[in-house]
């Protein structure tokens, strides 16, 4: 399936999702404020031509840190994200009367780091401009800093791959809540995608010394427009919130479950990096100001 085939699937998916839950409160509070620690486990997929020209896959290991403010429908979200992920070729050094975890410490893998920051800024859009029983929709704009770094230590040359990138774009949001008598559920939709960038990656086929000293190397020479084709990313996030009220107290605590997609597709210096993490994390919110969670 194309790269394009897939965000639209993903996305038709999770919106459809959300226009069929049945919403009970309209979640316009003039003030709520959190923030969460997110961490995680997903897979993997990814293809560096620098390293190795076939497709590894494998295990990542995600942390996600941030805050929510909205105040008079202008919202404001940020965190910082990571992601520890270890893939390799099934095919590559493997025996085939080799159980499936030996094979994968037998072959020859490599150790992605991925790390960054994002912020979005977004406003409402008028209740009364929506089709009935849409979800709340918020449009704004985004600043991404995104990094990676990718270790294939058995190569003799061509080490380690390096990409950084400093992008602006679009941030849509969704939101819709469920309510019952037993149950409360918030579910939202985060999609951020960037228009335009500077981007810098590896660009010599040497070994890691030299390319790290090379006074050769330019940083940030890359201003390029984004495209399906070339530097497209995009990073969705999917949440359920779960209110959860004491039976002591009365108090009320939320839960959050997330699955996210960080799509990336980077084509810098006549090499290719395409990396597909999913992640499923959990977190606790950590309540500043109402969340509607009364």
């Amino acid at each position: 399936m194309s790269p394009k085939k897939i965000i639209l699937t993903f996305l038709f998916t999770g919106v459809s999702f959300l226009l069929n839950a049945q919403n009970s409160d309209t979640l316009n509070s003039d003030s709520v404020s959190y923030r969460y620690g997110l961490i995680g486990i997903g897979p993997i997929s990814q293809k560096i031509t620098f390293l190795s020209p076939v497709k590894y896959s494998g295990l990542t290991f995600n942390k996600e840190i941030g805050s929510y403010k909205l105040i008079n429908k202008k919202i404001t979200s940020s965190f910082f994200y990571s992601n520890k992920g270890y893939s390799s070729n099934h095919t590559s050094g493997t025996n085939e009367n080799e159980p499936l975890a030996l094979s994968l410490l037998s072959a020859d893998p490599i150790i992605s780091i991925n790390g960054g920051y994002l912020f979005n800024r977004r406003y409402r859009v008028n209740e009364n401009k929506l089709p009935k029983n849409f979800p709340l929709l918020s449009i704004g704009w985004s600043y991404w800093m995104d990094s990676g770094f990718d270790i294939k230590y058995k190569n003799v040359n061509n080490i380690l791959y390096y990409n950084i990138s400093n992008m602006a774009g679009i941030s849509v949001g969704l939101q819709k809540r469920i309510k019952t008598k037993k149950m409360q559920l918030d579910i939202s939709n985060e999609f951020t995608s960037p228009l335009f960038g500077i981007y810098s990656a590896s660009e010599f086929g040497l070994s890691l010394p030299y390319n790290a000293l090379s006074e050769d190397a330019k940083i940030w020479k890359h201003l390029d427009v984004g495209s399906f084709e070339t530097n497209f990313q995009f990073k969705n996030n999917l949440n359920f919130d779960f209110k959860i009220r004491s039976k002591k107290n009365n108090d009320v605590n939320t839960l959050r479950l997330q699955y996210g997609v960080n799509y990336t597709n980077l084509r810098l210096n006549n090499n290719q990096k395409v990396q597909v993490i999913h992640s499923f994390k959990f977190s606790y919110l950590f309540n500043i100001s109402s969340y509607g969670h009364k």
